[in-house]
């Protein structure tokens, strides 16, 4: 049994370490600014997940650079995000319909993100915890997602009534 998917997971994760040993080391990442201890950085995480799907869903406004937040682990509030994250995944793992589309779009979604989440040094990070570009790609799973759900809506809406009359139930539309 060949597992195709490895190779290239270790070639990302090299690629990955690799560039944050370059951020580190020859364009300055590191210092006073990024002094987060690992509970700030799950903090900032959380943070940062809501913060891009509330641009994805609202982007107004549009700023190059946000304020830099202040990342406080004393700060009770500040913890309602990074558990806000898991209820989402809890919600989405074990929903009413338990598919798995919604699923994997938020987990492509925060994957994507995780290079801009706090959990490595980026010398943005100076200026502010996000940037607009940062989910450029990372967007994708959120609207493949929501386009899916889209699709399965219209579908069990007009499926009963194509031609005028009800149809049969199959295995790909539950009526």
């Amino acid at each position: 049994m060949s597992f195709p998917f490895f190779p290239g997971f270790a070639i990302g994760v090299a690629g990955g370490l690799f560039t944050a040993w370059v951020e580190r080391r020859y364009i300055g990442a590191e210092g006073a600014p990024f002094d987060l201890s690992a509970v700030g950085r799950c903090l900032l995480a959380g943070r940062a997940i809501f913060f891009y799907l509330g641009k994805l869903i609202w982007p107004a406004p549009l700023i190059f650079i946000y304020p830099r937040w202040e990342i406080n682990p004393a700060a009770a509030w500040q913890y309602l995000y990074p558990v806000a994250v898991l209820g989402l995944i809890a919600a989405l793992a074990f929903g009413k319909n338990r598919t798995r589309g919604a699923l994997a779009g938020f987990l492509f979604f925060a994957g994507s993100l995780l290079p801009a989440l706090g959990f490595v040094n980026v010398f943005p990070f100076v200026y502010s915890y996000v940037a607009d570009h940062f989910q450029y790609l990372a967007c994708l799973g959120v609207m493949a997602a929501v386009a899916g759900g889209w699709g399965v809506l219209a579908d069990r809406v007009a499926r009963p009534f194509v031609y005028g009359w009800p149809l049969p139930c199959s295995w790909f539309a539950r009526c």
